[in-house]
């Protein structure tokens, strides 16, 4: 019994070191990347499981030897550990408030923060649909009833009756991440629209078409389709099409991030060259912004995927269209307001990537940019209900209503 505790203890000591400290060496990034996330975002959950398990031990005597004894050293240096991880997530809230400071000259009131839930919220580390919203489903919005191509629709359940009165409400759509070959609209950003969807926002949760069997640009144009039945449709449904904004995390986020500086690009709306497919803000959360490696960070991974499964070509024989695909070639004096979420201790994207982005954004953009770099933040964070979660999506409710001038 002894030897389990020690075991046990020696393990939630490996992941909590892993959490803190990623390791960034392939393979075992994908290894750190999984410990870490489950770790950082669900520490307190398992600090109570933890704390279960070991007074089950010490009851059953496993601390009573020197193996014992040794185990619960251990332990504790491991809940050290832990409530390390725990004060450092709540210090997203300053984060994030500062980035907002900054990118929007926005002074924060006491409402700031108030729609992230309370402290009990955190050891439940997974997001129900609330009961005053409702859930349009597999809407098609390509019309060639193609799996890939619906979208959901998150809204207030009074919404059609009280729209009535005409108010059309902004509009957030959002694109699933999954290294471009995995993930649904179903999945991902539920502690978002779940928060999003009761304060009046029209959230959209889309599919797209998915690799191998895609082909690159075929992502980002069915993104652009969504955008653009979004502004010719969601009228009807609450939603203000001059007020739509879009948010994306990992390759979502890059989507997002490409969506929002190729608008109205002919060369990825083939059939809808004339549509308008502008935004009137972006949210990519640790989306992958360069695919290139034009700043030589080391994304080997990302790149041999890249050319086997997405673009099916080699970066060094189409150079101009990777170039085209990444978001930071795209930075113009005109892209629409933008707020950049990324963990410093991403070891899928890694964070230089989206500080050279925000650079560049800043140097050329007429228009606010705001970026949150979230401390110990591992890659998927915000897919959890958690302290960073909870205050990464009350800055997004603030950076909308003040970017598309929403007064709820």
């Amino acid at each position: 019994m002894a030897w389990l505790y020690l075991i046990f203890s020696l393990l939630l000591l490996l992941n909590v070191a892993i959490s803190i400290k990623p390791i960034r060496v392939s393979p075992l990034s994908n290894f750190s990347f999984a410990v870490g996330w489950l770790t950082s975002e669900l520490a307190i959950p398992w600090f109570a499981i933890s704390v279960v398990v070991t007074s089950l031990f010490v009851i059953y005597g496993a601390s009573n030897s020197v193996v014992g004894i040794g185990a619960s050293i251990v332990t504790a240096i491991a809940w050290i550990g832990l409530g390390h991880i725990v004060s450092v997530a709540y210090g997203a809230a300053k984060t994030c408030k500062d980035a907002l400071e900054e990118g929007l000259d926005f002074k924060s009131d006491s409402n700031t923060l108030s729609i992230a839930g309370s402290f009990w919220r955190d050891f439940v580390p997974f997001s129900w649909k609330p009961k005053n919203i409702e859930v349009i489903r597999n809407i098609d919005y390509v019309g060639d009833n193609i799996k890939r191509h619906k979208l959901d629709i998150y809204r207030l359940a009074s919404d059609e009756k009280s729209n009535e009165s005409k108010t059309l409400y902004p509009v957030l759509l959002y694109i699933h991440g999954g290294a471009w070959m995995v993930g649904s609209k179903e999945q991902q950003a539920r502690p978002m629209i779940h928060t999003l969807a009761p304060k009046g926002f029209i959230c959209i949760s889309i599919n797209y078409r998915l690799s191998p069997k895609a082909t690159w640009p075929d992502h980002i144009v069915d993104c652009k389709r969504a955008i653009h039945w979004a502004k010719s449709n969601i009228a009807q449904y609450g939603g203000d099409p001059n007020r739509i904004a879009i948010a994306g995390g990992s390759a979502g986020g890059h989507l997002c991030a490409l969506a929002a500086l190729s608008a109205n690009d002919p060369e990825f709306q083939p059939g809808f060259e004339e549509a308008d497919t502008s935004v009137a803000a972006a949210i990519p959360i640790y989306g992958v912004l360069d695919l290139t490696d034009s700043l030589e960070i080391g994304v080997d991974q990302l790149t041999h995927l890249l050319e086997k499964n997405v673009f099916k070509s080699k970066l060094k024989d189409n150079k101009e269209i990777w170039e085209k695909a990444s978001p930071l070639f795209r930075i113009s004096e005109n892209i629409p307001p933008l707020y950049v979420i990324q963990g410093t201790n991403d070891t899928l994207v890694p964070p230089q990537m989206a500080r050279e982005f925000v650079r560049v954004c800043k140097d050329k953009s007429q228009n606010p940019i705001c970026y949150a770099e979230i401390k110990e933040a591992q890659h998927a964070f915000e897919v959890f209900w958690s302290p960073r979660t909870r205050y990464v999506v009350a800055s997004i409710y603030n950076f909308l209503n003040v970017t598309l001038q929403n007064g709820k």
